[in-house]
């Protein structure tokens, strides 16, 4: 009996304009005991195996009946061929890597044909700059308010992290399982057994903001608990059967303008859950006085 069984979360994977994606694979140890694993990403042709690669560390350490998420990058360079492509994930025992291995399912993607480049015609520098004024002014006008503005961060921007320092658990991640992120990319936090990461961020003005992000659930995320310069806003259960984002309200903070810090623990989790896994989109302060 092989020693590793792969599945993934979807077999399409769709990527973005710059022709990049990530397809999250869970990979389980079906032993009793420690078993170390190479995670070897494999193109199918007539796809690239330089386009294809493992976040993180590709050998890994499996304690007994373990569950980890292995993350496979792809980045399809300019230029290629449109078509069908696909590739999937083997998980090979590091001590019998002929006789012990696993081939996981296949992702497909598409690449599509590229629009050829028009010419610019002569007026249009002419109206880029009139626009360029327009909205030149249109700022001056909204920018004289001086109470507090809406603050919409982007979670994947504050990386990296203060905490911890292994950038391989807290990390940004591309458009993947089938879900589009704000600028295609989202804040992942992926501690084995559950722990904390700390990120800081910057507030413009002095205000109670009322906090909202936009949060990643999936069957592998535990309970989020946010906290901002040690005071707790609100916990999430990010358990859900598939993949989805989904808006949540974490209630009111007084902050003060400059640094601030946000925590996210993920200390628990769901009991249908198999992992403590947790994703931020975005985080939006909004002031309410």
């Amino acid at each position: 009996m092989p020693s590793f069984t792969v599945a993934v979360g979807g077999q399409l994977l769709t990527l973005s304009k710059a022709g990049t994606g990530q397809a999250s694979y869970t990979v389980t140890n079906t032993q009793p005991v420690a078993v170390k694993g190479r995670m070897l990403p494999k193109a199918q042709a007539p796809a690239r195996p330089e386009w294809l690669a493992v976040e993180g560390e590709s050998l890994r350490q499996f304690s007994p009946n373990a569950t980890d998420q292995v993350v496979v990058s792809v980045s399809v360079p300019s230029g290629t061929p449109p078509g069908s492509y696909a590739f999937r994930l083997d998980a090979v025992s590091e001590a019998q890597p002929d006789e012990d291995f696993t081939e996981g399912p296949s992702v497909r993607f598409e690449v599509p044909e590229q629009e050829p480049k028009k010419p610019i015609a002569i007026w249009i520098p002419i109206a880029a700059v009139a626009a360029l004024i327009v909205i030149g002014l249109t700022l001056f006008f909204i920018l004289r308010d001086t109470g507090a503005k809406t603050v919409t961060l982007e979670a994947e921007s504050l990386l990296p992290a203060l905490a911890p320092t292994d950038r391989s658990l807290v990390h940004r991640q591309n458009n993947c399982c089938g879900v589009t992120w704000s600028q295609d990319a989202q804040l992942f936090f992926t501690p084995p057994g559950g722990g904390r990461a700390i990120l800081g961020f910057n507030v413009p003005d002095d205000a109670t903001y009322a906090v909202s992000a936009m949060v990643t659930k999936a069957r592998d995320y535990g309970i989020l608990r946010l906290v901002i310069d040690d005071r707790a806003v609100g916990a999430l259960d990010g358990f859900n059967p598939s993949v989805i984002v989904t808006p949540a309200s974490f209630g009111k903070l007084a902050l003060t303008r400059g640094q601030h810090r946000l925590i996210m623990n993920v200390l628990t989790k769901n009991p249908s859950s198999v992992g403590f896994f947790a994703g931020i989109d975005t985080i939006t302060l909004t002031p309410t006085d």
